[in-house]
């Protein structure tokens, strides 16, 4: 949806910085996404659809929404949840963001 948007402002001639912003804000959100994925992977041991196995405890369990808030405006983040593992899973990719920018907010806020 949000290609289709910057498409038709690519064909309507709208400012080039609103769709640099746009555009910006779309990249962000997919590299964000993309690495949160990896990180369950990475504490799961296995893909999305993979199997649980003895050794690998835990499942994914839906996500939540998150606000990132940037300097072209807040961007919405689906944060992955994970059950039953030994320890909570919990984003080391936004943990460093938290602390150098205070930028990650939860919904209403």
């Amino acid at each position: 949806m949000a290609l289709e948007k910057l498409a038709q402002g690519l064909r309507k001639g709208d400012e080039a910085a609103d769709l640099t912003g746009e555009l910006f804000r779309i990249g962000a959100r997919r590299v964000i996404q993309e690495f949160l994925e990896s990180e369950v992977e990475e504490v799961l041991g296995r893909g999305y659809y993979g199997r649980k196995s003895e050794e690998n405890n835990g499942y994914r369990n839906g996500y939540k929404k998150r606000y990132l808030d940037t300097a072209e405006g807040r961007l919405a983040i689906d944060l992955p949840q994970v059950r039953d593992t030994d320890e909570p899973f919990s984003s080391k990719a936004l943990e460093a963001i938290k602390e150098k920018d205070r930028g990650v907010r939860e919904p209403g806020s």
